[in-house]
C-alpha cells in the first residue's frame, strides 16, 4: 500500500513538472507585437430566418408593427401612437436606431425604409412618416455615433444626408 501511495505521488509529481515545463519549451512569439483582444464581430448576413435576430439588436420606443424582407431590401413598419408628447424625435430617435444596425451590422442590406403608421393596418391609411436611406450613400459607417450618444436625432439623421422622407400633412 505504501508503494502504490509513493508511485503515485512520483507520478503526479512528474506529470506536473512536465506541464509547468511544456510552456517554456514552445517556440517564444514577438512579445513587441500587439495582440487582439477582441475580435471584429463579422457582419451578418441576412434571411428571411434570422431577420428577427437583427431586430432583437434594436431598441425602439414605437413597437414594430410589420416587417418586410425582400433582399436587398428591408421595410419596417412601425406603430405610433397620436397622443404621445415629443412623438417626431422619438421616430427619428427609432429611425437612427434603425439604419445604425442594418447599415452596420449587416451585410446584405441595401435599401432601409422605416414607416411610422397609427394605423395598426397600413394599408388604411397613409403613414404619419416614411423614411428610405440606401447604403450606397452611406460613408463613413464606422464614425456614426452610437444611437445612445445621439442628442437630436432628427437634425443628425438629416445631417447624413443618406435618407429620403415623406410625411404626412399635420406633423
Amino acid at each position: 500500500m505504501p508503494r502504490q501511495f509513493l508511485y503515485a505521488l512520483l507520478v503526479s509529481l512528474g506529470l506536473s513538472l512536465t506541464i509547468s515545463v511544456i510552456p517554456n519549451v514552445v517556440v517564444k512569439k514577438d512579445l513587441s507585437a500587439d495582440i487582439p483582444t477582441f475580435q471584429e464581430m463579422p457582419k451578418q448576413v441576412v434571411y428571411t430566418h434570422n431577420i428577427v435576430d437583427l431586430l432583437a439588436y434594436m431598441q425602439t420606443y414605437h413597437k414594430v408593427s410589420r416587417v418586410e424582407w425582400k433582399q436587398p431590401s428591408l421595410r419596417i413598419t412601425l406603430h405610433v401612437k397620436n397622443n404621445s408628447t415629443n412623438n417626431r424625435e422619438r421616430m427619428f430617435k427609432d429611425t437612427y436606431a434603425i439604419l445604425y444596425h442594418c447599415l452596420l451590422y449587416t451585410e446584405n442590406i441595401e435599401k432601409i425604409t422605416v414607416r411610422f403608421s397609427s394605423m395598426l393596418n397600413e394599408n388604411q391609411g397613409a403613414p404619419e412618416l416614411e423614411i428610405e436611406a440606401n447604403r450606397i450613400s452611406a460613408q463613413e459607417l464606422d464614425k456614426w455615433e452610437k444611437p445612445e450618444q445621439v442628442e437630436n436625432a432628427e437634425d443628425y439623421v438629416k445631417k447624413l444626408g443618406i435618407i429620403q422622407i415623406r410625411e404626412a400633412s399635420g406633423l
